[in-house]
């Protein structure tokens, strides 16, 4: 009989519809200290920056790290590999530009780190309870992002024709509802500067970490991704239940993607690989795929016999949730 291979700790799924969204994990020891790295990129314009952070961002955080595994030298690793993808990007890709979300989690100091630019958003779900991380960047939603935008000689509007004014406030010139992203090189007003902020999370409680693209924010709340996540069988069942509810909320109105990071205890496991990189855009459905064929010989068995890879809360079987 053939041995059954766990899925992966980290669940990614996207739907495309342009074809602009990236996301990707990767685990990695920095000083010592084992790291979970995650991102979601949406791109806009193309897939050229996108694609690029996709090749390029984890490393580059990596490699910026000089003194330790610390969420206070990640904040700042992270600002100069996003400073320096932005200049790359704007040298490659001509107008491509992409939001950027990097989440890092040190399961040893029990910290989770988080940069971004734009609106692809981050949620903590402990306790049945989910909180944004990340900052707001859209201008409509922004009076901070506004100011930050005039007080370099962009101005903010709404489009505007014959009919007058319409949509969201956007930056001009460049036109840029998000202003605060990577790339982008019609817009002067752009900054690749993240909003960072360090978060303790408790080991014990089965929290995860939920990272997507705005096509998923747009659709639903924090509160039905939240449900979505408590009804995955595994984190790639998860991330593939999020997405999909969306895209049923709305119908194809954009590229949708979902991370899912597990936060319980133990969450590391010895025997597994010390490095991996998956591309979620390139294997997430497969993943998911095979993820589900696993439970199909016992659909909830995911949080008895793999307790390290899942937290509290996982391990709904597939047909209880006919809303996915």
């Amino acid at each position: 009989m053939p041995r059954a291979t766990a899925p992966p700790p980290v669940g990614t799924f996207t739907r495309a519809l342009k074809g602009e969204d990236r996301c990707g994990w990767r685990k990695e020891v920095v000083f010592g200290e084992e790291l979970t790295l995650a991102f979601v990129a949406d791109g806009h314009a193309g897939h050229a920056a996108a694609e690029l952070c996709a090749e390029r961002a984890l490393s580059y955080v990596i490699a910026e790290c000089e003194a330790d595994a610390s969420g206070a030298e990640l904040q700042k690793a992270c600002a100069v590999a996003f400073e320096r993808l932005h200049k790359e990007a704007r040298a490659a890709s001509g107008s491509a530009g992409c939001t950027l979300t990097v989440a890092i989690v040190n399961e040893k100091r029990q910290e989770i780190t988080i940069a971004n630019a734009g609106d692809s958003a981050a949620m903590l779900l402990e306790r049945d309870s989910p909180r944004i991380l990340t900052a707001e960047h859209r201008l409509s939603d922004s009076p901070e992002e506004r100011e930050r935008v005039e007080s370099v000689g962009g101005k903010v509007a709404q489009w505007a024709d014959e009919k007058g004014p319409r949509g969201p406030l956007r930056a001009w010139p460049g036109g840029l509802a998000v202003c605060r992203c990577i790339g982008d090189a019609p817009c002067p007003s752009v900054s690749a500067v993240p909003s960072t902020v360090v978060t303790q999370y408790d080991p014990t409680c089965g929290g995860v970490l939920v990272l997507a693209s705005d096509g998923v924010w747009d659709a639903i709340s924090p509160e039905q991704v939240a449900s979505k996540v408590h009804k995955g069988a595994s984190p790639c069942s998860a991330a593939e239940k999020i997405v999909k509810f969306a895209l049923r909320k709305t119908g194809p109105l954009d590229d949708m993607t979902a991370v899912v990071i597990p936060l319980s205890q133990g969450a590391s496991s010895p025997s597994r690989p010390r490095s991996a990189n998956i591309l979620g855009y390139r294997l997430s459905i497969s993943a998911s795929r095979e993820s589900s064929s696993e439970s199909s010989s016992d659909s909830s068995s995911f949080g008895r016999t793999l307790p390290a890879f899942f937290p509290v809360g996982w391990g709904g079987r597939e047909d209880d949730d006919p809303e996915s």
